[in-house]
């Protein structure tokens, strides 16, 4: 029983011996790439279009009306 034990606390203190040898090494790699964002240029393009054709619309109502009397 007493070899028993004694091998037990022998393989025991080699565990923990190579787990304090273990080294662990991290890599951290953070890459920032450029972004290209073209929604407000879209938007200004749709809204100056939306006023435009806004006046054609209008006119083109105003020709309805008149074409129904």
């Amino acid at each position: 029983m007493g070899k028993f034990i004694a091998l037990s606390m022998m393989a025991f203190s080699m565990v923990l011996l190579n787990i304090g040898c273990a080294r662990l090494e991290t890599k951290h790699v953070i890459e920032v790439k450029p972004m290209h964002i073209t929604i407000d240029v879209n938007l200004k393009v749709d809204k100056e279009l939306d006023n435009f054709f806004d006046d054609i619309d209008e006119q083109d109502e105003s020709m309805d009306e008149k074409t129904a009397k």
